[in-house]
């Protein structure tokens, strides 16, 4: 892997109360304050918070189906599912935003 950060996963998936939501819209909006412009971001979430991100350039946002029903349906996608989707798109680095993760995905920030 390069030393250089190309494309930044964040994991919002299983955010739901409030005080994580706006804890997620603050990163989201905040990454964009920085000079290097060129990081693409994959922001997966729910539904709902798509719906309140301001859409910029190099952000693309990802609301799996899975992930707008129960937690059971939740966890399978991201023991089972999420890896492969990050590995698709290339994610340098995967930054969950919930208290834990199921995904193997490597290298991460919990």
């Amino acid at each position: 892997m390069s030393n250089v950060l190309k494309v930044l996963g964040i994991d919002a998936s299983r955010i739901r109360s409030g005080g994580a939501i706006i804890h997620a819209m603050n990163i989201i909006e905040n990454l964009f304050l920085n000079r290097n412009r060129n990081i693409k971001i994959h922001v997966w979430l729910p539904k709902k918070l798509s719906r309140k991100v301001k859409r910029r350039k190099n952000l693309i946002l990802h609301s799996p189906p899975l992930n707008e029903k129960n937690i059971y349906f939740q966890l399978w996608w991201q023991k089972f599912l999420f890896k492969k989707e990050l590995n698709s798109l290339n994610v340098d680095l995967l930054f969950t935003l919930d208290a834990a993760t199921l995904s193997s995905f490597q290298p991460q920030v919990v």
